[in-house]
């Protein structure tokens, strides 16, 4: 289940966030469950929030960093940012695909990339 789990919420991760399609909502179930706050349950809440902020921010650059998977669960770390000036964002995107290849539900955890210097050597990413 592990990598059919990763092979389905990699494609719609980039499907939508990388090419920028809000047609990726095909990737998920009538039933999906967003526990982000400020999306919708459902696919046409989400298809019409992305496109909008796609025409919001036509430059926005999303870049896939990492991928863990286990079992029916799939973190993606990724790289955000509204335009290439942008420090952007650090966010954790975690999906939850059923036996029959949609994705059922969707989490996500999001940090600034600071402007100040770490207090280490490491980045975000």
């Amino acid at each position: 289940m592990t990598s059919f789990s990763q092979k389905v919420a990699t494609a719609y991760f980039d499907t939508l966030l990388v090419d920028k399609n809000p047609d990726a909502v095909r990737y998920l179930t009538p039933e999906y469950y967003q526990h982000n706050p400020a999306i919708p349950n459902g696919s046409a809440g989400l298809r019409e929030q992305f496109t909008n902020f796609f025409q919001q921010f036509p430059n926005l650059i999303v870049e896939r960093k990492r991928v863990i998977a286990q079992g029916d669960l799939v973190a993606i770390h990724a790289h955000y940012r509204l335009n290439p000036e942008d420090r952007g964002q650090a966010v954790v995107d975690i999906c939850r695909v059923g036996k029959h290849g949609k994705i059922l539900e969707h989490w996500d955890s999001v940090q600034d990339v600071p402007s100040t210097p770490p207090l280490n050597d490491n980045t975000l990413f």
